[in-house]
């Protein structure tokens, strides 16, 4: 497993920054945080999380490989590996409705894994399905889904 500086990434985003002419303040307005939490981010007293990083890096105009410790182009992209150690995820998110429970079964697939999403679970029924292909590197695992249901070219 990769560790990441987060003291070396919190200078990288105040180096972009400040090449860009920005203030703290500036970027903190154009990702919609406070300029404490960008301090914070520049210092190493937090990380921010993927999605945030990649507001900076749109914001700066930069490649999220500018910021990180490790060149994710130098290492192999591994479609086939599956970094949550399990086969079954379970994903629960607040709605107007209550809770809601998704499952997420990964399988191999010779040299990639395939996603079945399960939204919306109540005992063993659920309400949409959805297919898709999970890929990860060192330090993101992105999953692809599609509405199965209502795309039967998928089924």
């Amino acid at each position: 497993m990769y560790e990441i500086d987060i003291i070396n990434l919190g200078n990288k985003i105040k180096e972009y920054r400040k090449a860009r002419s920005l203030s703290i303040q500036d970027l903190g307005d154009m990702i919609g945080k406070s300029k404490t939490t960008v301090n914070r981010y520049e210092t190493g007293e937090i990380i921010p999380d993927i999605i945030t990083a990649m507001e900076i890096c749109n914001t700066l105009d930069i490649d999220l490989n500018d910021i990180c410790d490790k060149d994710v182009h130098s290492l192999e992209k591994n479609v086939d590996n599956n970094p949550f150690n399990s086969n079954l995820l379970y994903l629960y998110y607040i709605s107007t409705n209550g809770v809601v429970i998704s499952s997420i079964e990964i399988k191999k697939n010779k040299y990639i894994n395939n996603v079945l999403m399960k939204n919306g679970l109540t005992g063993k029924t659920y309400k949409q399905e959805y297919t898709g292909v999970l890929e990860s590197n060192y330090n993101t695992a992105f999953i692809c889904l599609t509405n199965a249901i209502n795309n039967p070219r998928v089924r």
